[in-house]
């Protein structure tokens, strides 16, 4: 969202005294000047937000919906409703809505310094208006609003869409936490609810962009990633070259923490103006709070008070974290145990011995990106595996149905099927086969939490595929000429590739070390 606010000024214990009423669309139509182009604030996918003015001189920000579909006016009614609910400082205020005809509308008050975003990234970046002591200020501000929505909310709320552009700064550079359009309230005793996947690449936790289970821990996740671009001004993907291959800011920022070289990972902006305490501690709670296992992100009051410098005691047992620790494990990794040194090495000498691996044809290569990330997991799965039995596992293990509008995130599962590793290796399921006896209702790993971009070069009719799972491979398959055979060994030999052990970090990386492939 871009839409810019700025709620009442009358504050009592943190919170925000102010009222909300109707308008009617002929009074947003001449306040915006029936939604002039020159009245535009921006845009995105929900619609656009107006500059407008009210007959009695205050300024306003009118949210637009795009156009009326049940699913706008779901957004529409639980950002109307969760809205008129919550009242703090660093909380969007609502001034009002209009729901006449198709028209959905919501009404804030107008925000001088518009979003994080606008000056980090975009019209105001190179004014340098955040100095240090602002931009800490910003980050315990937005901590305070999202605690408020965790803990203190009746029932508790989850945002699923913190990112620089809903922080909003108001005519002080003071936060607030807008757009409540993909919120979700929590029922009293859930710890998440499963939902389907809303947000922002970048700032979504691994554990909602793969199950589509929302917490309070997916803010944490998303605020983390929201201080690290505070903190260094980079962007939370950022491109590498000519590739299509996007790098996350926690990948970048996490080996420079732990050679402790905190003054490289300050935004060049700053000239070198900040407290270098202040730094490492943002930094540090940033990459605590974008830890890959959920259970071992900080709760936001904890995160709260550890800005504030006011606990000091956790903070030392923070900055003391294994996962900072020079030679520590990868960002996938963080909080994964490493296996001991002995085990490692055997494990790795098996590979070697045993695994074949055939050269991949030229025509697959560049199909998808593919990372796998995490720890695994098992499923039971026939020896001659079929895609439609591969579904009925995932889906099963997940709880969850690659239906209806998901049918299109299936044919990004299957690509990630017909390849390993960036098309690199295809592993042979013969090895496995005859070697090991694979039976019927082995127990066969498959590896938790993918993150998986089809190539730019893949037509946009494979990536967008409606329609059954045959369909959908038959597709992909055709168009790259996949024969039922190289299809066969790399289902079987990616569900394969981790039946003997569980090896820390992305899996096919880990059996491909030094090995060289055979035609």
């Amino acid at each position: 969202m871009f839409c810019c606010v700025k709620g009442s000024d009358r504050k009592k214990q943190g919170k925000k005294e102010t009222t909300w009423r109707i308008f009617s669309l002929k009074e947003l139509q001449l306040a915006t000047n029936n939604f002039n182009y020159d009245n535009k604030l921006g845009e995105g996918g929900f619609g656009s937000v107006y500059w407008g003015q009210l007959w009695d001189g205050s300024q306003i920000a009118v949210k637009r919906l795009k156009s009326w579909s049940n699913k706008a006016e779901v957004e529409f009614s639980v950002e109307v409703e969760i809205l008129a609910r919550v009242r703090h400082k660093n909380l969007l205020t609502l001034r009002g809505y209009c729901s006449e005809g198709q028209e959905r509308l919501i009404v804030y008050d107008y925000m001088t310094n518009l979003s994080l975003t606008s000056h980090l990234h975009g019209q105001h970046s190179a004014e340098c208006h955040l100095d240090w002591a602002r931009r800490l200020e910003i980050a315990i501000g937005a901590a305070e609003g999202i605690a408020y929505l965790h803990h203190h909310a009746t029932p508790h709320i989850i945002h699923r869409d913190i990112k620089a552009s809903n922080i909003l700064l108001d005519s002080d550079f003071k936060a607030q936490v807008a757009d409540f359009g993909f919120a979700r309230l929590v029922p009293d005793g859930a710890t998440h609810v499963t939902t389907n996947i809303k947000g922002t690449l970048g700032y979504l936790a691994p554990e909602y962009a793969m199950l589509g289970k929302a917490s309070e821990a997916c803010d944490v996740y998303s605020f983390g990633i929201l201080l690290l671009e505070l903190v260094t001004g980079r962007k939370p993907l950022e491109k590498l070259g000519p590739s299509s291959h996007r790098r996350p800011i926690t990948e970048w920022a996490l080996p420079l923490a732990r050679e402790r070289k905190f003054d490289e990972l300050a935004d060049p902006k700053l000239s070198g103006m900040y407290s270098e305490e202040e730094l490492k501690r943002v930094v540090l709670i940033g990459l605590v709070c974008a830890h890959s296992q959920p259970e071992k992100r900080p709760i936001m009051l904890e995160v709260m008070e550890l800005l504030r410098g006011e606990n000091k005691e956790r903070f030392r047992v923070l900055e003391s974290h294994e996962m900072f620790e020079r030679g520590g494990e990868s960002v996938e990794d963080i909080g994964v145990k490493e296996p001991k040194q002995e085990e490692e090495q055997e494990n790795q000498e098996i590979v070697v011995k045993k695994l074949q691996y055939q050269k991949l044809p030229e025509h697959l290569v560049n199909l998808s990106v593919l990372k796998l990330d995490g720890s695994c997991f098992s499923v039971h799965i026939a020896r001659n595996a079929t895609v439609s039995m591969l579904k009925s596992a995932v889906e099963e293990e997940f709880c969850v149905s690659f239906k209806d509008e998901n049918k299109k995130l299936w044919s990004v599962v299957w690509s990630h099927f017909c390849l390993c590793h960036n098309g690199r290796n295809i592993i042979s399921d013969r090895a496995c086969i005859q070697k090991y006896g694979i039976k019927d209702g082995d127990q066969l790993y498959f590896i938790q939490n993918m993150r998986i971009d089809l190539a730019p070069n893949t037509p946009k009719q494979f990536k967008n595929k409606r329609g059954q799972v045959k369909q959908c491979r038959r597709g992909i398959e055709t168009h790259h000429r996949i024969t039922t055979d190289v299809r066969n060994h790399c289902l079987k030999g990616l569900l394969s590739c981790s039946r003997f052990q569980r090896p820390k970090g992305n899996a096919l990386e880990y059996y491909s070390r030094g090995l060289s492939y055979e035609d």
